[in-house]
């Protein structure tokens, strides 16, 4: 995406009601500066992608490479903007911070998809752990939040701003496009079948008498069964 294009797509997030600083129109907001860090996407739409997790949940994966070219440098958080309002979004804790093992950023649900703590760049959001200048960092961001709005569809291309904060609060916005994985749209509820006609009007029914035989079956039943089966499977002389 050019940097005019992410401009135009960040005014309309902001005017969608999507709380987004844009460094071009907010001079008196908080400091951002774009120079001293790059930030790549790393990867197709398997690593960058949004997921349904049924039923009322969304996990999202973003892979990126973050090259440091300032002589003091920490992560202390990310951040990630949509395209539509979440208000409870946030990235995975750290599995070692939850005392998981063996150590596996894990998504929620019954089948939840499991990552090695090794593939993340969630538990690298430490303002105190410096990263010296040239230095490199690559893997996922993995997050959950609500389910994607419904007018979100199967295989769309949902443009997003992901950003990266030192240890100073200064922003660096960088946009990336996720790919929708709608599972429910891709795998929707079987319809009911109608029901069977029924071959019988209430007059072809004999079920005045309901005696019950020793084995506990009405008998009215049975006969019902029997002229049924008798209807369905003539004999042939």
């Amino acid at each position: 995406m050019k940097n005019e294009e992410f401009l135009t797509y960040a005014r309309r997030m902001r005017a969608g009601g999507i709380p987004l600083y844009i460094e071009e129109d907010d001079e008196d907001g908080p400091r951002a500066r774009g120079e001293g860090l790059l930030i790549e996407t790393v990867g197709g739409a398997i690593e960058n992608m949004v997921f349904d997790i049924p039923p009322y949940q969304a996990g999202y994966i973003i892979s990126i490479r973050v090259t440091v070219n300032l002589s003091r440098f920490a992560v202390s958080d990310f951040g990630l903007d949509l395209p539509w309002e979440d208000h409870f979004f946030r990235f995975l804790q750290d599995p070692l911070e939850c005392g998981i093992h063996p150590p596996l950023y894990t998504f929620p649900g019954r089948h939840g998809d499991e990552y090695m703590r090794d593939l993340g760049l969630n538990h690298y959001a430490d303002a105190t752990r410096m990263l010296p200048r040239g230095q490199s960092i690559d893997g996922c961001l993995f997050a959950v939040g609500t389910s994607m709005p419904n007018r979100i569809e199967h295989g769309e291309m949902a443009p997003a701003i992901v950003t990266v904060f030192d240890q100073f609060n200064c922003r660096y916005p960088a946009p990336v496009t996720l790919w929708a994985l709608r599972s429910e749209k891709v795998n929707p509820k079987p319809r009911m079948k109608p029901p069977r006609k029924v071959l019988f009007d209430e007059s072809d029914l004999d079920i005045g008498h309901t005696l019950v035989s020793d084995g506990g079956v009405s008998v009215g039943v049975q006969r019902q069964k029997s002229k049924k089966l008798s209807t369905e499977a003539p004999d042939v002389d």
